[in-house]
């Protein structure tokens, strides 16, 4: 269930902020890449996706396939 897994989610950055609190890290992020995850990170989305391209045929050859592509 996403809503309760979006409760989770919350809890544990809370937990870790206590945490922070206690040791004295004052960076107020809860992740080692510094980012601050309570600002949406905004996830570019992608033109196409590998489930959306056309498989290569069987009968075809890798060569045909490439020269058709081109």
């Amino acid at each position: 269930d996403a809503k309760k897994r979006q409760e989770e989610v919350l809890l544990e950055r809370q937990i870790n902020r206590d945490i922070d609190a206690r040791l004295g890290d004052d960076s107020g992020t809860d992740d080692l890449a510094g980012i601050d995850p309570d600002k949406e990170i905004a996830q570019p989305e992608a033109k196409w996706t590998f489930a959306q391209a056309e498989p290569v045929k069987d009968d075809k050859s890798k060569e045909e396939a490439l020269a058709e592509l081109m």
